[in-house]
């Protein structure tokens, strides 16, 4: 699928953002497709405010220290509160390590497709919205995705624009790499025979009214009541993206709401029954569960069973793509100059890209 690694690169950037380092080439920053880390181990040779030098394109702490942050409150809702002092120091210098990775791979990437004259025409770039859209999870559009970025509409759509043109780099430079023969899907079928069968999903998205331990019994039968009226709300036509954005106490509110797709086993035992039971488009009946009062709309129930032939050539297909991806990036760092300064180092080089069973 010639558009997996744009969608990749795009939604991550949806999600957590970018940042744009000061004196410096202004496409030399943002996320990258999630390659593998390659090349050589950092040698400190640089001033303290520069983490790594690509050919002449600068990173500088304080810009990266940024980036940590924004990535950092993505997630630190999802830390229980007593590991936050253990996790938060171990979580920066991972993440600070992926945005300098990023950081040097987006550089000679992006240096290539100038080499390249790859260019985006309005066609190129229409198309590719269609194909992100497609991804998008129900209830939630690319426009307001895009909107509601944290870096900005404006930056986010240059930051599409530009995984566009890395894109089209990609099918010219591994333009060899996407056929894929019946030989090759029966061996991956056969090799990975006991992982391929798909389990039962949902796709959902719920509002929650949280409950908090020190909330009385009149406490949460307001909270009650309230879900209460917002499902009749629902039901008698209001949109239930919109509401969950407006009301829902869950990180999901920014998506509509939508939690994506899951298998049983995966929420919380309440949830996950009426998630599993209730008939698809329905807003369900209020559920009770250790976090609050949730109301569940069911977008997609797909059953369990053996991959569809055509997810496998897919994934034969992502899996050449990465390997090709791989030896291409690892040669543009053979050929450039990559200084660093005084950071950790990366972590160690992987030979291959690992490849899901299950694609989406």
């Amino acid at each position: 699928m010639r558009y997996r690694i744009l969608c990749l690169l795009v939604l991550v950037a949806l999600a957590t953002g970018c940042s744009r380092s000061q004196n410096q080439p202004e496409t030399a920053t943002g996320p990258v497709p999630q390659l593998p880390n390659i090349g050589p181990a950092p040698v400190p040779a640089l001033p303290t405010d520069i983490l790594v030098d690509v050919n002449g394109a600068r990173l500088i702490r304080k810009d990266a220290d940024q980036e940590v942050e924004r990535r950092l409150a993505a997630i630190r809702d999802q830390i229980p509160p007593e590991r936050l002092d253990q996790e938060i120091p171990r979580l920066k210098e991972g993440i600070l390590g992926d945005v300098v990775r990023q950081f040097v791979d987006r550089t000679l990437i992006v240096r290539e497709a100038d080499r390249c004259k790859v260019e985006v025409s309005d066609a190129d770039l229409s198309n590719a919205y269609q194909k992100i859209e497609a991804t998008m999870p129900k209830g939630q559009t690319l426009e307001q995705a895009i909107k509601d970025s944290p870096v900005g509409e404006e930056r986010m759509r240059e930051e599409i624009k530009l995984s566009v043109r890395i894109n089209k780099l990609f099918e010219t430079v591994l333009s060899n790499d996407w056929n894929v023969t019946d030989a090759e899907v029966d061996a991956f079928a056969k090799e990975n025979e006991a992982r391929l069968t798909l389990p039962e999903t949902v796709e959902a998205r719920h509002i929650l009214i949280s409950v908090e331990s020190t909330d009385d019994e009149k406490a949460k039968a307001e909270k009650k009541a309230q879900l209460e009226g917002i499902r009749k709300q629902i039901i008698d036509g209001a949109d239930f993206a919109e509401m969950a954005r407006q009301h829902s106490k869950c990180p999901s509110s920014r998506n509509g709401g939508n939690l994506g797709k899951f298998p049983r086993g995966q929420m919380v035992p309440p949830f996950d029954n009426a998630a599993f039971s209730q008939k698809v488009n329905e807003v369900g009946e209020i559920v009770e569960t250790t976090f609050g009062y949730h109301i569940i709309q069911v977008l997609e129930h797909q059953q369990g069973g053996p991959m569809p032939r055509e997810r496998l050539v897919e994934s034969v297909r992502n899996q050449k793509m990465q390997k090709a991806a791989v030896a291409f990036l690892r040669d543009l760092r053979a050929k450039a100059k990559i200084v660093y300064g005084n950071i950790s180092s990366p972590t160690p080089v992987q030979q291959d890209m690992p490849m899901p069973a299950e694609t989406p």
